[in-house]
């Protein structure tokens, strides 16, 4: 029997140690490091510190400390980043639980670079000098985009390379050395040129090519669609694809009675001026009507003529006028009211005798078959006609005309809409007050008829309107514009739904549905919390977060507080905690108990975390972060 109980007490002995064991396994570990720079030992702030695989991340402080807490027992890796430095990448860190893992980083500088590049900054490869005899000298820059001194040199080889203004030298971080090269054309090979500078340094090397071109490059051309045919001149167009080495001196059109003319057996050549555009247009005058013409572009390189591997072909005939139907405008449903507006672009050849607009009830109206309104007057420009006893609920469709011996030339259809035009209504944000709401609304178009009033419904369905027992509050006005109305019948933590309405001859017409609680917003709350000032500034007091809590604990909540729109929110420094213990009374809301500051330092022992009494006002600090301690948040007011 007493073997027994030996038994028993052993397995039970056995059982609460590996309880212990496995309640020991769970506890949380902790990672602490500190980054500094490899070659001068100083801490690196606001250095990015991302913890894998939890994905956790963090910027170093001022002494350029990190911190991961709460962190299951297991293998890490770090990923720390900074400008200006190379991205430094842990091997496994071991987390134990219940203890501190310490995982210090040195960073390198990034090596100065060397980059060349033109007068924006933009890297470059090459020089090209082209075919043109007085292109003779090209710049370009040596930039040190590094954070070290840049020692370089530049080495050629092409004979033809005259002078480099420089060839060797030094850049500060961040400096740029220009360089001017000169070519000399006369020791160039016939044809293209081709060589390569190279340009070293103490941070790598660059190549830069050279062209230039000894020799004519002729320009090359696309003849265009002919346009504004007349019975005895037409417009021809044409466009530079490129420009050719030397650029072209001058261009214009060659055309004839025969295909593909040349300035040799043209019946006529039109010189155009020169100009930065690469299309370019002449009007060819005194042609035969019913005769086949055929045009080309032309341009001179260097007393050589290129001309377009096209030909466009065109037979001058009677042309009728060119007319455009502009929308219609001064509408007015009411009183049956519109002006039609047309253009004359082209008075036609010959010129047109009468204009107008014809309109009906079907598409594509004409002056044959619907109502014709003629308008007096010749030549090209606007034109209009005010209309009268227009129906109200038809649709006209409307087209401007002009007729001239060849016959009758007609513009785009527009269409005429006699139809009521409803008004344009639309429901703004609530503003929410203390004791009221504010209903916010704009009438962007007052419709045809005009609407006679305005307002907003409101109320708990799903649906508000003027018809099934919402609130209505009337705004005063008939113009376009914003309009509010400010309602007190409203109940805090009720669900409302409000629109914006309008109501015109034609019927109601409805914003969109803006749904709202009323809940007196975090802003009016947050002015009344307290303020008091601190080395000449202002602080204002968020209420205590009630219970206490670590230091950990403590910080976390004041970084993830977001109360009336600020998320800057923060534990105060010792010296700020102070001033809050002398001002108390003033400030209000405190217990006479510990209060937790983000102060912390260390010594041989561990960190300390600071902290004051106020039932004593003072001020003392703890080992790690096992005290628990209350919390006042506190923000710096801008």
């Amino acid at each position: 029997m007493k073997t027994n109980c030996r038994l028993l007490l052993v397995a039970l002995a056995c059982l609460a140690a590996f309880a212990c064991d496995r309640e020991e396994e769970e506890l949380p570990g902790t990672l602490y490091g500190v980054v500094t720079d490899k070659a001068t030992g100083e801490p690196i702030r606001s250095a990015g510190v991302e913890l894998s695989p939890v994905g956790s991340k963090t910027i170093t402080g001022t002494e350029g400390q990190f911190e991961f807490t709460e962190l299951t027992p297991g293998q890490y890796t770090l990923l720390v980043t900074k400008t200006g430095y190379l991205d430094y990448a842990s091997s496994t860190i071991e987390v134990k639980p219940a203890q501190t893992a310490q995982s210090d980083v040195q960073m390198e500088l990034l090596p100065p670079a060397l980059k060349v590049v033109d007068d924006n900054r933009q890297e470059i490869s090459a020089l090209d000098f082209g075919a043109a005899e007085d292109d003779v000298a090209r710049s370009f820059n040596i930039f040190n985009d590094g954070v070290e001194t840049l020692e370089w040199q530049l080495t050629k080889t092409a004979e033809w390379i005259a002078q480099v203004s420089k060839t060797e030298g030094e850049l500060k971080a961040g400096a740029t050395q220009a360089l001017i090269v000169t070519i000399d054309r006369s020791k160039l090979a016939e044809g293209a040129n081709t060589t390569t500078m190279h340009i070293t340094s103490n941070s790598g090397s660059k190549q830069l090519t050279v062209n230039a071109t000894n020799g004519t490059v002729l320009a090359t051309l696309n003849t265009l669609d002919v346009s504004d045919v007349k019975r005895t001149s037409a417009m021809l167009h044409g466009e530079i694809l490129t420009d050719g080495d030397p650029k072209y001196s001058e261009r214009g059109f060659v055309y004839g009675t025969s295909s593909m003319p040349t300035v040799d057996n043209a019946m006529q050549k039109l010189t155009v001026t020169l100009t930065d555009k690469k299309t370019f247009s002449a009007t060819a005058t005194g042609l035969t009507s019913g005769q086949t013409y055929y045009v080309r572009a032309y341009a001179v390189n260097a007393g050589k003529t290129a001309y377009s591997t096209n030909e466009v072909s065109f037979t001058p005939d009677m042309a009728l006028p060119i007319v455009a139907t502009r929308a219609v405008s001064d509408k007015s449903v009411s009183m049956g009211m519109a002006s039609l507006n047309g253009t004359i672009t082209d008075a036609g050849d010959p010129a047109y005798t009468e204009r107008g607009f014809v309109y009906g009830t079907m598409h594509n109206p004409t002056v044959d078959s619907d109502t014709k309104a003629v308008v007096s007057g010749g030549g090209t420009g606007d034109y209009n006609i005010n209309l009268s006893g227009l129906v109200m609920g038809t649709v006209y469709y409307v087209r401007a005309y002009a007729t001239n011996e060849r016959g009758t030339a007609y513009g785009e259809e527009v269409t005429l809409d006699m139809n009521a035009v409803m008004p344009d209504v639309v429901t703004g944000k609530v503003d929410i007050k203390e004791t009221s709401a504010v209903f916010n609304g704009t009438i962007t178009e007052v419709g045809d008829p005009a609407y006679t009033e305005r307002g907003f419904v409101y109320g708990t369905m799903l649906i508000p309107m003027l018809d099934n027992g919402a609130t209505k509050a009337v705004a005063d006005g008939t113009i376009p514009g914003a309009f509010n109305a400010e309602v007190t019948d409203v109940i805090e933590m009720e669900t409302y739904r409000v629109r914006a309405y309008a109501i015109s001859p034609a019927g109601v017409e409805y914003g969109e549905i803006e749904q709202f609680i009323f809940v007196v917003p975090e802003s009016v709350i947050y002015l009344g919390f307290p303020t008091f000032e601190h080395g000449g500034q202002t602080y204002r007091v968020y209420p205590d977060l009630g219970g206490s809590f670590t230091w950990s604990q403590a910080n976390t909540l004041c970084e993830n507080l977001t109360y009336a729109g600020y998320d800057d929110w923060m534990l105060p420094t010792s010296d700020v905690l102070m001033t809050m213990y002398l001002n108390k009374d003033d400030i209000g809301g405190f217990v006479e108990e510990t209060y937790w500051s983000s102060t912390y330092g260390r010594n041989y022992y561990g960190t300390l975390y600071y902290y004051v009494n106020f039932s004593t006002g003072v001020l003392d600090r703890v080992y790690g972060s096992d005290g628990s301690y209350r919390v006042r948040p506190v923000r710096l007011e801008r």
